[in-house]
C-alpha cells in the first residue's frame, strides 16, 4: 500500500465491501446485496483464481466479483487499495483507488451495464456489469474514495464526482 493509506483507512475499506458488496438482503439468509461478488473472507475462491494472479503490489484481496460465474473476463477483483479489472484477463488494469477522480453519470432507462471510472491521469477504465449492479458498485467506490479524500485531507471537504 502506499504512504496515504493508514491502518485504519485499510480497515474502514474492508468493512465498506463487507457490508455493501458481501451483505445479505434484510430478512434473507441467500439473497446478496450484490450478486457475483464472492468475499475472500471465507475459503471459497472462483475455479479460475490461483495465488500470484494479483501481485502482492495489489494488497489484501478482499473479494471477487464475476459477471458470469467461474469466469475471469470481466471480473474486477477488490483489494484494500484499489481494484483489478479483468476486463482482459490475460492484462488486467491495476486502478487504485488513489488514483480515482470520478465516475460518468448512471442511467436507470436504459439501466447502465458498465460503470466508466477517470483517473487523476485522463485515462478511464470501464467496469462491466452486464446484469446490472453499476449503481451498487458506485456506493462502494464513492464510500471508498470519500474516506480516501477525506484522509488526505484531514476530513476537510467531500469527494468531487458526478454522482
Amino acid at each position: 500500500m502506499s504512504s496515504s493509506f493508514s491502518n485504519v483507512l485499510a480497515d474502514r475499506i474492508r468493512k465498506q465491501a463487507k457490508r455493501i458488496l458481501a451483505g445479505m438482503v434484510k430478512g434473507s439468509d441467500d439473497r446478496s446485496i450484490f450478486p457475483g461478488y464472492m468475499s475472500f473472507d471465507k475459503d471459497k475462491r472462483p475455479r479460475w483464481w490461483r495465488n500470484g494472479l494479483a501481485p502482492d503490489s495489489w494488497g489484501e484481496i478482499l473479494g471477487v466479483h464475476e459477471i458470469k460465474p467461474d469466469c475471469a473476463h470481466g471480473a474486477i477483483v477488490i483489494t484494500g487499495s484499489g481494484l483489478g479489472v479483468f476486463n482482459d484477463p490475460l492484462a488486467p488494469i491495476w486502478l487504485p483507488y488513489e488514483a480515482v477522480e470520478g465516475w460518468e453519470n448512471l442511467s436507470k432507462d436504459p439501466v447502465s451495464l458498465s460503470l466508466v471510472v477517470r483517473t487523476k491521469d485522463g485515462s478511464k477504465v470501464e467496469l462491466l456489469f452486464p446484469h446490472g449492479g453499476a449503481f451498487a458498485f458506485i456506493q462502494f467506490l464513492g464510500c471508498v474514495t470519500e474516506q480516501l479524500f477525506r484522509e488526505q485531507n484531514r476530513g476537510g471537504g467531500k469527494f468531487k464526482s458526478d454522482q
